[in-house]
């Protein structure tokens, strides 16, 4: 969001040093052969680049990280409708998981937690790293590899459904949700289902 810019920076003109992203973080770990490839944008449109997710590159990997999430935005162009992450993206995690022989390791970046479908079944591990600053490539490696512990609790409540219910927003909230899948009768509650706590 607000990062130097009124919609963030996409450079790191004004970082001294510049920030480290997740893939040069990757490719200083010296026991790693880090290979590359764009899959979808994080609109979940085919990438512009042209540089296809390659398959047996897929295939023969120990861990594939694949980055979700959405772009940065900042008042009124944060404004959603929907809290899932755009199907693009899901697609593509997916069409990953069904070529690949290794562990899958998501890593969310975002400035709030979007609806992660079924994504946290079929990914290894999963990262909510949010909005983590110029070097949120250098920690999030650093805590994939163990120099960190990540011990630390999530500081919001995940939602597992688009309507967020049993995720507090500024005040307390009712954490009652109507029962079963919707149907009729729906006038009783349980405790709202969330995605962690």
């Amino acid at each position: 969001g607000w990062t130097i810019n009124w919609q963030g920076r996409s450079s790191d003109d004004f970082f001294t040093p510049p920030g480290t992203t997740v893939l040069q973080a990757a490719r200083n770990v010296e026991s790693w052969t880090v290979t590359h490839s764009c899959g979808v944008s994080i609109l979940g449109e085919t990438c512009k680049d042209g540089a296809d997710a390659n398959p047996a590159a897929i295939k023969s990997a120990d861990f594939i990280f694949i980055g979700v999430g959405e772009e940065s935005y900042t008042e009124k162009p944060g404004d959603i409708r929907d809290l899932r992450l755009a199907e693009g993206q899901i697609a593509f995690v997916q069409s990953v998981r069904a070529t690949a022989t290794g562990k899958i390791i998501l890593v969310y970046f975002g400035g709030r937690p979007r609806v992660l479908q079924n994504l946290p079944e079929i990914a290894d591990a999963i990262f909510i790293a949010f909005l983590p600053g110029p070097d949120g490539g250098q920690a999030v490696i650093d805590l994939i590899t163990g120099m960190h512990n990540p011990s630390g609790r999530l500081p919001v409540t995940y939602p597992k459904y688009p309507d967020g219910g049993g995720s507090p927003y500024f005040s307390a909230v009712s954490d009652q949700c109507t029962k079963g899948d919707g149907t009729l009768p729906h006038y009783e509650n349980e405790k709202c289902e969330v995605q962690w706590k």
